[in-house]
């Protein structure tokens, strides 16, 4: 037996599209589809793709840790292009202020720069309980400011910083785009000598719930958090408020899949699902494309059974527990 020991084989987006034209009888195999029909059928499957979102792939779950200010109410969970973004990664560096930092200091030096790279985000806790973030550039245990990732664009601190003050380090590209679900919240309290602290389960409550609390101000130790999707970024509410910036919330989130802008692009999807997506874009090209009855029908019964086995293959296992009684 001869194998070709390759594994890559992922089809580009218009190689879908032009399936799932023909397969609508679309345009002739020996032909090509127009631009206008590309474009067209492009449309449809990111829409298709977006309303898929609401079937909770499991793909499409990741963890990502929230950096929290003392006495902040709510944080606006989105990407790097919204404004007043809360810093939200998939992964990050921990370390602590080596040397005392005055307010206005354009650099501050550090316990250690490992995993760091220059045009990355620096969060500095000050004296005052807030994580002050800034673009960075790393050297000598030292990370110099700016409010630019081009750094070129020089800053400074608002607040001191004293000596075991924590300070984070995120690349840009860690930093998350907005949550279409939330499944649960823990929050990690703050180990000075590891990234990972205690691990504390956190409620999540209704708007209602939300609402009905009296004092949203009050500070302690986070117990129940409400997310509100919106629509550009999410919001995330927090009870009580931190009561230290040391403390950190892990999210496990639905993240939002990548658009298909280009006739190149590959799917955001496991290779296994390319099949369902071909035969249900059919499915949405149809009403332009009417097929007779039997072949409507056909088409129809193969692409929910083609989807109902994706979903059935990307949902989280659950533990299972037998209790026995005794006669």
């Amino acid at each position: 037996m001869t194998v070709s020991g390759s594994v890559d084989f992922n089809p580009a987006r218009d190689t879908i599209i032009k399936r799932a034209l023909r397969m609508v009888g679309g345009y002739s195999a020996e032909g090509d589809p127009t631009a206008a029909q590309i474009t067209d059928a492009n449309t449809v499957l990111d829409i298709m793709l977006k309303e898929w979102i609401q079937d909770k792939f499991l793909f499409l779950r990741q963890q990502a840790t929230l950096f929290l200010n003392e006495g902040q109410t709510v944080y606006t969970l989105g990407n790097t292009s919204q404004t007043g973004f809360s810093h939200c990664a998939t992964s990050y560096v921990q370390t602590n202020v080596k040397t005392a930092s005055l307010a206005a200091a354009g650099s501050v030096v550090l316990d250690s720069i490992t995993g760091m790279t220059n045009a990355g985000f620096i969060g500095i806790e000050d004296d005052d309980g807030d994580i002050e973030w800034f673009y960075g550039t790393f050297a000598t245990s030292t990370a110099t400011l700016f409010s630019d990732v081009a750094c070129s664009s020089a800053d400074t601190m608002t607040a001191a910083a004293a000596v075991g003050n924590v300070a984070y380090y995120h690349s840009v590209a860690s930093q998350i785009q907005r949550p279409t679900e939330l499944f649960s919240v823990s929050r990690k309290a703050y180990d000075s000598t590891a990234a990972d602290g205690t691990d504390t389960p956190i409620q999540i409550v209704s708007r209602s719930d939300y609402l009905s609390y009296s004092a949203k101000t009050s500070t302690g130790k986070i117990v129940s958090v409400y997310y509100d999707p919106q629509m550009d970024a999410g919001k995330l509410y927090v009870w009580p408020t931190a009561d230290s910036s040391q403390d950190k919330l892990v999210l496990d989130i639905s993240r939002p899949m990548s658009d298909m802008d280009s006739s190149t692009d590959t799917f955001d999807f496991p290779i296994e699902s390319i099949n369902a997506i071909t035969y249900n874009l059919a499915l949405e090209l149809e009403p332009e494309y009417p097929l007779s009855g039997n072949a409507y029908q056909k088409l129809r019964d193969q692409a929910m059974r083609k989807k109902d086995k994706l979903i059935a293959s990307n949902r989280d296992m659950s533990s299972t527990i037998i209790t026995f009684e005794r006669d």
